[in-house]
This record gives structure tokens, sequence and C-alpha cells, in this order.
């Protein structure tokens, strides 16, 4: 599982279909070749993405069938169960657009698609491999088998008649049974009112059945463009074409309403006045229409997943993919233009009446006529999304369809228009400026919707090579993302991390909430009837989201757990607001880990550049545990050209880099995931209050936040505004840092000095002195570094006691001429050295300002800041990346709650509690290494010699228990060091901590 960015690439020559390959549709002569298609052999809904390529080139419109087919993308390659309500995406069938993932064959050759083997016995959709596919072999009943969907049947027309009657006859009350009246006459009345208000009249069949056919005629004969479907498994790949029309069906509808409208032939009122009887049509209708396929499809034995339950079959449908004349496929021609356009037309004959009727149209139903074009036109300008989808791919034609397409989606969602039409404008609730301000609010969140859907088209489309743009109205900002960022799973699926979908998860979930929301509230509370669609819409979208998530998990895998843990929020993003002080290794990886989990964050590094000329630029080690870290959090691939990796010979997985380009690499991670990094900008003074925290910046500026992090190094400003006179410990020890070709080593008497592969480190422990040597894989410099105890600054003479490159090499090679030839041949190499003291930094008073006067915990200090050690464990930049994530998870929803400042407390109390033990352990554990490089006493000296040999990482963990009290060179120590998990560290940590508050329940359900 890797995190990578997109290239663009050339645009190939031909155009492809995501996953899709070329079959020819049923009844039509191709003379092209046909492909097998590839298939996924899983069972689950997330494994149903189709792969391959399309290889037909794209060619001019028609407004034909005989037109050449122009391939257009789907958003993804994966179906999703839809149900009325708004699309994700520019459409999805009455419902939610594509997932956010989709599944790509690694070494496809363009036109060439690849086949995944049918293995005997598999079920897939509910087929079983070598068997008929007339027959269901999931086992898996919906809606609680045929009892339950007899009662749907049953229970909905009944809804719509009693919705219907309370709206219209009941002021937009519920009726109930008058004082006295028994509930036999009350169903009497109830039957009577249906009766005589919604009878199926010649006029409502008239009105209904010439918007089908025209809609039928529009779906064939406007110009369109064709795609295919996803591949049928059962019929060994094959792909269906489909028309998309309804751009043009759509406009031609406006049009043509507004015409008859305007020449009184038909005023679109009428709907109104004649919608009950049109309602009538509209469920007869529904009925009529089941029978009809489902005995049709009996008859011409075209039955598909067939359980044997006469009324679950007729209910869930008989026929897969019913169609007439080879172009008109009945799902597509239902999903859209039937429904959708039916509610915009009644809402535009409200619209019709107010104007007729009180010389203006209100603002309440402007906005509802605005919510439902919107919602209509995206579901024609993005047809060709909709064959993808759940209903398409995997549902059949049935009552469930049919009916809800007929008579469900335009005749109950239509309520909060009828309750409009059906009063006053002057007793409408809303203020005219609470209106006003939902125009804006709702424009904004469309904005949301549309765009996020078209960045997960476009990227779908653009994946590919095929990308292609429909200039259909309206075309909308920031539809596409140059070079997005995306999480690519094991099996090669990719998921798009970026844009809107790198904020939160479902975040077009969150706009049709709002959409939903509106339409009920633009009424008020005076009826129930406008929140019906509302209140179903959010129950339908939360089940959704669940069945996806699931879905998704089970396809993705720990693609998709990265996913979660980089936007943890699934609705609605709601970050704190933190400031970062340091761009060393452990604040970006603080800051690409706590914007990964939601946050809004900004770093600040006081230096004018990340180095300076008095820098050695050396290497730097990163070990198991740091590497483990880079990898969940999708850094490794960012900065494979700046870590190498080394062979230690010694618990692989460690990285050792060039100090000066890993800066660089991950100061650059940090802006390429939104991160603001400010450059010579540093953090001057800190206020907080119980609220905020407010720094001042070294520029004048000042900026507030939720949350201060202190990770600029072992000087600490940022510490030193908490404890004034708390300073680093300087050790007396003096490190010199040697910088020679590193084509010495393949010189007398150099050979055989390094015995390792190029960038291994080499141990020199001797008593009194030791050495580190290693080849930059980076800068290709021979670096030795020597430790030597009786070397202080003290016993120096005046000019050797500063500190920084020194030039009298002589005087280092007089104190190393005891050392082996190619040791003393090396120094010669040498022009100068660079001379520096160890500090560490032990048991300041506390890692927050919690309990420093005047301070409100608000502020934190991570890596050296916090903990500094000195390198000889090479720990340093490690704990630092474990701190980071600590506090990602810690700050995560799952346990940082609203954001409080009792939580925000919480929080930061619990870092120092988790992070400190291991840190102290790791301090202790570098000073006794450290004594152990010039330690006189050969046991020492083996120990450290065993420390740095073969010790393979099999050896080291498997059945091992990890032990922060072994010896550092054993496996249990090794595995308590290298295997750090910083989700069960929190979580363990979160349940002592609630168990210690008596919330210990309360705890359990937040995880």
């Amino acid at each position: 599982m890797t995190v990578t960015r997109t290239q663009s690439g050339k645009t190939p020559r031909k155009t492809e279909h995501p996953g899709f390959v070329e079959t020819p549709a049923p009844r039509r002569r191709v003379t092209r070749k046909s492909g097998l298609a590839s298939l996924r052999t899983d069972d689950s809904d997330a494994q149903d993405s189709s792969t391959g390529q399309e290889d037909e080139p794209t060619r001019a419109l028609r407004s034909t069938r005989k037109s050449s087919h122009r391939n257009l993308r789907s958003s993804s390659g994966e179906p999703e169960e839809t149900a009325n309500g708004y699309a994700n995406g520019h459409v999805k069938t009455n419902g939610h657009a594509l997932p956010n993932g989709h599944p790509k064959d690694e070494g496809a050759v363009e036109g060439v698609p690849v086949a995944r083997e049918l293995i005997p016995g598999k079920i897939i959709d509910g087929w079983k491999v070598g068997s008929s596919p007339k027959i269901d072999y999931s086992g898996h009943f919906e809606f609680g088998g045929s009892y339950g969907v007899t009662a749907l049947m049953i229970g909905f027309p009944t809804l719509m008649y009693y919705m219907w009657i309370g709206a219209t006859y009941y002021d937009g009350k519920p009726p109930m049974p008058s004082e006295g009246q028994s509930f036999g006459n009350f169903v009497k009345e109830m039957g009577y009112l249906a009766y005589t208000g919604a009878y199926p009249s010649l006029k409502a069949w008239t009105m209904y059945w010439t918007f089908f056919l025209v809609q039928a005629a529009f779906y064939c004969l406007m110009p369109g463009v064709w795609t295919k479907g996803k591949p049928l498994a059962h019929e060994n790949g094959k792909r269906l074409d489909y028309y998309c029309s309804a751009v043009w069906s759509w406009w031609a509808t406006i049009i043509i309403a507004c015409v008859l409208h305007v020449t009184g032939l038909f005023p679109l009122y009428t709907i109104i006045d004649e919608f009950g009887p049109i309602m009538s049509v509209a469920i007869i209708s529904g009925f009529v229409v089941s029978i009809i396929a489902y005995i049709s499809t009996i008859w011409r034995g075209k039955q598909h997943r067939m359980t044997g339950s006469l009324m679950y079959d007729f209910f869930m449908g008989a026929e897969l993919n019913p169609r007439m004349f080879g172009i008109l496929d009945f799902k597509m021609f239902f999903e859209v233009r039937i429904p959708w356009y039916i509610l915009f037309l009644t809402t535009l004959g409200t619209a019709a009446r107010q104007y007729d009727r009180y010389g203006y149209v209100s603002g309440e139903i402007g906005l509802l006529l605005l919510a439902h074009f919107l919602y209509a036109n995206a579901c024609s300008k993005a047809e060709e999304l909709i064959v993808p989808t759940w209903d398409m791919y995997y549902e059949k034609w049935g009552f469930m369809l049919i009916f809800w397409n007929l008579a469900g989606v335009p005749l109950t969602y239509c309520h909060c228009t009828l309750w409009l039409a059906n009063h006053d404008p002057a007793t409408y609730p809303l203020n005219k400026w609470v209106v006003a301000a939902w125009y804006v609010a709702y424009l904004f969140v469309y904005w949301v919707w549309d765009t996020c859907n078209g960045q997960k088209n476009r990227f779908r489309a653009n994946e590919h090579g095929g990308r292609v743009f429909r200039n259909a109205f309206p075309v909308l900002p920031y539809q596409y993302i140059e070079n997005p960022k995306t999480i690519t799973s094991e099996d090669g699926d990719t998921i798009l991390a970026d844009g809107w979908y790198g904020k939160a998860r479902k975040i077009h979930y969150t706009c049709d909430f709002f959409f939903a929301m509106t339409w009920g509230a633009v009424t008020g509370f005076n009826s129930p009837f406008p929140w019906f669609y509302p209140v179903f819409f959010t129950g339908m979208i939360i089940h959704r989201a669940i069945r996806d998530i699931q879905r998704c998990r089970r396809k993705y895998g720990k693609a998709w757990e990265q996913y979660e843990r980089e936007v943890p929020y699934l609705f609605i993003p709601m970050g704190l607001n933190i400031i970062i002080a340091g761009a060393g290794l452990a604040g970006c990886t603080t800051a690409i880990a706590l914007q990964s989990s939601g946050h809004n964050v900004t770093l600040y590094e006081r230096r004018d550049a990340l180095y300076d000329n008095t820098s050695t630029h050396s290497g730097i080690q990163i070990q198991p545990n740091g590497v483990a870290i880079l990898k969940r959090l999708g850094m490794i691939d960012a900065t494979g050209e700046t870590i190498a990796l080394v062979n230690y010979n010694r618990r692989g997985g460690t990285r050792w880099g060039a100090r000066q380009k890993l800066k660089d690499a991950f100061v650059g991670e940090a802006r390429r995931r939104g991160v603001p990094v400010h450059i010579g900008v540093g953090v001057v003074g800190v206020r907080e209050s119980k609220e905020s925290v407010t720094v001042e910046l070294s520029d004048g500026s000042t900026q507030t936040a939720d949350l201060l992090v202190g990770a600029d190094g072992t000087w600490s400003r940022i510490r030193k505004g908490m404890f004034p006179d708390f300073q680093p410990n300087v050790l007396d020890a003096v490190i010199c840092q040697v910088q020679v070709p590193g084509d010495v080593i393949n010189e007398e008497p150099h050979k055989g000095f390094m015995n390792r592969a190029k960038g291994a480190i080499s141990a020199w422990p001797s008593p009194g002195r030791s050495a580190l040597t290693s080849v930059s894989p980076h800068t290709g410099l021979f670096e030795l570094q020597a430790i030597d105890s009786t070397w202080t600054l003290e016993s120096d003479a005046e000019p050797e006691k500063r500190l920084g490159w020194c030039d009298d090499v002589q005087r280092i090679r007089d104190r190393w001429s005891d050392h082996p030839l190619a040791f003393r041949a090396l120094l010669d190499k040498a022009e100068r050295y660079y001379k520096w003291r160890l500090v560490e930094v032990a048991k300041i008073p506390a890692w927050s300002s919690a309990k420093v006067e005047g301070r409100y915990g608000r502020t934190l200090l991570v890596g050296d800041a916090a903990h500094g050690i000195s390198p000889q464990a090479g720990q340093g930049s490690s704990l630092g990346m474990e701190d980071a994530v600590v506090l990602a998870e810690l700050l995560s929803p799952q346990y940082l709650g609203l954001g409080r400042q009792e939580d925000i407390k919480r929080a930061v109390t619990m870092f120092q509690a988790i992070r400190r033990p291991r840190c102290e352990v790791m301090r202790i554990l570098t000073n006794a290494i450290g004594k152990g490089w010039v330690a006189e006493h050969p046991k020492m000296i083996q120990a450290i010699r065993k420390t740095y040999g073969v010790l393979a990482a099999s050896e080291c963990y498997q059945d091992v228990r990890p032990d922060h009290k072994a010896p550092f060179h054993t496996p249990p120590f090794q595995k308590w060091l290298d295997v750090y998990d910083e989700r069960e560290v929190v979580r363990a940590a979160w349940k002592k901590e609630m168990a210690r508050s008596g919330r210990g329940e309360k705890g359990e359900a937040r995880l």
C-alpha cells in the first residue's frame, strides 16, 4: 500500500473506459472485436468494480442510434446501491454517486483487457460461477423477505394516499378519526376522499402517459453520447451499450413546457390542480408496468437471479437488462426522466399558480424551484455516470425500481411543494431575509456538492488517460485537481484523498443532508408531510454510509484504514486550528499527522533557511519504529529519493539520509498536503486563555489557534517561555566529524575497510575513544564521527574552545595516531573537521503549559524540545515521529470529542503520560551507550559490537514478548523499541483514563 500522486501524462490517441471491456450491445451489428471482460471473483459488493480498458476511439456525436460511440467516464468502477435522493456526483441514479475508490489493473496494455479467472463455485453478484444465472445463489433476502416486500407493496401506496389526503383536506395535518368516529368509519372516509379527489381520470391518464411517451421518444431521438456498461460476469464479461441523451431531453422538456404554458395549450399549474388523479395514475401504472415486466420476462425466459419466492421476485424484479429497439434501456430511462422531471415540473407549476393568483412568485417557491432544477439538471448533464451504478449494474427491473420511479419519488418528495401550493404566501413561516440567506447557502453547498463529485469523476477519467469535459451548465470552478493525492491498495485500487475528499470521506452526503433539510425547513413545522423526504433520506444516507464503509474496508483493506486515518471525518470536517513552531523532522511529521487527522495546521520556522553553511550536512538515522510511522503516514514515497535504506545487518528497516535533503523532503511533503509553512518567521511571544492561544510572530503579526505545539528543538524558545530557568544538559565529551571523498575507500590502504554495502554504518569502539564510519548515499562523502571522552573543551587551549568548523586537522590526527593504518590514512585525507558537544533535555517539569501559572494547557512540547537525547542510539528523530502520531491519535475525533477546553487538556495530559516513560527509558539507554563507546571494559565493547551484529528481524521478533527492561541488544528490547503502534498505545491509555475517571462504559462506547 502506497500513497502516490497521479501523473497526467500525455493524452492517448484512444479514449478508454475505466475498467470496462468492449462487447456488442444486443441486436446490434458490430465489426470490431470484443474482448473477454476482466472480472472480479469476489462476491462482496466492494469487489464488484470492473477492470480492463476500452479501446474504441471517440467520434462525433450523432442524434440517432446509429451514431458512433463516444466513451465517457464514470467516476468509479464500483457499483453502489442507490435510492431516490441526491446524487453523489453528477449523478448517480436517484441516490448516491459512486464511492471513492476504483480498481486498477497494473500492467494493462491499452486496448488489451486484463482477464481474471472465474473460479467455479464462486458467487458473484448472486450468480454461482458454472451454474445457471437464472437462480440466485446468494441466499440473501432484503426488506424482510416475502412478508416484508408484500407489506411494502401494500403500505407505501397507502401512505401516499394518506399523506395526500392530509395535505389536501386536513391543512397539512395528519388525518385522525374525529371524536366519536370509529376506525372503520374513518377508513371509509379516507377511501371516499381518495375516490372523489384522486380518481384516475382520462385527463390524468392522458397527461401522465403523454409525458411518458414523449420522454421515451426523446431518449431515442435526441442527440447524446454512448457509453458502455459494466462487464456482466454471468455473460462472460459482456458489456451493454447505453445511449445518454438526457441533456437535450431536459432542455427540450423545459422549453416545450414553457411554450405550452405561455400559449395556454397546457397551463403548468394543471399539474397541481390534477395532482390527486395523476398520483392515482402513477400508482396504478407502477403496478401494471411491474406485472407486465414480470410476466414478459418469464414468457421470454429472461429471468435472472430468481429466488423461487413469487412475491419477493416480483418486488425485486425478474429481468436484469430490459430493453426495447436495442437502444431504449428501461432502467436507464426510468432513473432520471420520469421521477425528477415530474418533480421539477410540479414545482414549476406551483410557481405558475402563484404568479397567476398573486402576481408574484414567493421566495420559498423560488428556492424549491432552484433546488429541483439544480438536481434534475445535474442528473441530466451527467447521465452517463448512472451506467456503472448499483441500480443499473445489479438491481433487476421489478416493482421496487418501477414503482419508485413512476410514483414514489415524484409524488412523495414533492410534499414541500404541495404545502406551499395549498397556502397563502403571506402565511409562510420564514422571514424574507432568512429565505434570502438560504439562497446563498444553498448555492454554496451546491457548489461544494457539484465540485466534490466533479473532482472524483474527473480524477477517474484522467487516471486512465481519457478525461472528457462536457460543458453542460453549470460549469463550476474547482472541478478538477491537478496531480491529486491518492492512496493505492495492495491490489492496485486507488482512493482519492485530496480536494473535498481530503477533508471528509462522505462530504457529498453532508451536502445531500443540507438539501433535504432545506426542502422541509422552507415550509416550517406546521405539517409533517414536507418532512417525509428529509427524514427518509437522512436515515437512508446513514444506512448507505455504513454499507459503503463496510464494502470499502473489505475491498481496499489497509488502504481504506489509512484513508480513514488521513481523513478521519465522515461528514463534516471539525478540526482544531493548530500552530507548530519548528519545521524540523518532528515539526513536519507532527504537522502532517495532525493535518491527516482533519486539523488546520500552520507551521512556522524562525530560521531563514532549513540549514546553513555552518552545518556539516551529515547523515541522519531513522530507525525501524520511525520508518514504520513514515509508512503509515504515506511519506516513504515522498521522501524516497532522500532517504536511503541502510544495510545495518541488523533488524531491517533502518533508513539513513542526508540531513538537509531530508528536511527539504519533509517540508515539501507538508506543503503538498496543504500545510502552510512559513520560513523565516518565528514565535516570539505566547498568550493563553481558556479558549485559545495567541502567538506573536517575528514579522510583527499575531495568530490565534486552539493549540500551540513547540517542535523547535533542543534549544526550544517555546519551552523557555514556559520554564525560563530550565537549561539543557551540555555533556562533556567532544565529537569531531570528518568528511572526505567517498571514493577513497577503494584506494590502498582502505580496501576492505568498508566491507559492507555503500551507506552501511561501521562501529569502531575502543577504550577511551570510539568512532562511527559510513558513506553517505546522497553526497558520496565518507563520514567519520569520533567520540573522545578525554577531550573536553575545558582541557583545550583557548583557540580550540570554539565549536564548529576547525582547520587544525593535525590535532585530531595526533589524538587518533594509535588507530589502524587505514583509519589514520582516512584522517590524512581530511582538510578540516567539525567539533561539537552532546546535549540532552532531561526531566523538564512538564511537557505542556497546563500547570504553568497564567497558562491553560494550550501549549505542548514534542520532539527534542520535550525530550532531546544524545544521538548514540539514533532514536532522536524516530521518537519525535512517535510523538507526532500519538498526538494526532489523541486529537482524532474518536478521542477529542467536541474539542472543548477539557477535551484538549485531557489530550495533552494523556500525551505526556503516554510518551514520557518511553522517552526516559531511551534517555537512560542512550547515556549508557555513550559511556559504552568509550568504555575501558572489554565486555562493554563486545556488547556494542554485538548490537551492530547480525540480528535478523525474524530472529528478533518471532514469538518474542517486548520488554523495555531487557538488555539493549536482545530481541525483547528491540521488539519493544521497533514495534510501536500508537493506536494500541492510545487505546490502552484511554481505557485506563476512563476507568480512573469512572467513565468506563462511556469511554468504551467512544472507542
